[in-house]
């Protein structure tokens, strides 16, 4: 690698940045624009592995990164954002995050 070109660091060795390509999509991953990820040998860019590997929101389908809410006693199936939380008839907060469960459906 020429001395201007910034390396990037990925399954433990360097490589030029247009090398590196997403194991998913095989498009070129930017490590700082996309992100990149590793996982059992392979990289990934964000994206794609938010879509393979991420638990999808049961409210609007979206990979769920941070701040996931699950029901803890395991009678609500799934997960969801902490904002897409809602009622599953009227889509109101839960007060005082109390709900019940129907249908494997949250309930206020």
């Amino acid at each position: 690698i020429a001395p201007h070109v910034r390396p990037t660091r990925a399954l433990g060795r360097h490589y030029h940045p247009e090398h590196i390509r997403c194991f998913h999509c095989n498009k070129p991953v930017d490590p700082e624009m996309t992100g990149l990820v590793e996982r059992k040998g392979k990289i990934f860019c964000r994206p794609d592995f938010n879509l393979l590997y991420l638990p999808k929101c049961r409210a609007c389908g979206r990979a769920v990164e941070k701040e996931a809410v699950s029901s803890a006693d395991g009678k609500l199936k799934g997960k969801w954002h902490k904002h897409c939380f809602r009622c599953h008839e009227c889509h109101c907060e839960f007060p005082n995050n109390r709900f019940y469960v129907f249908n494997n459906a949250p309930y206020c």
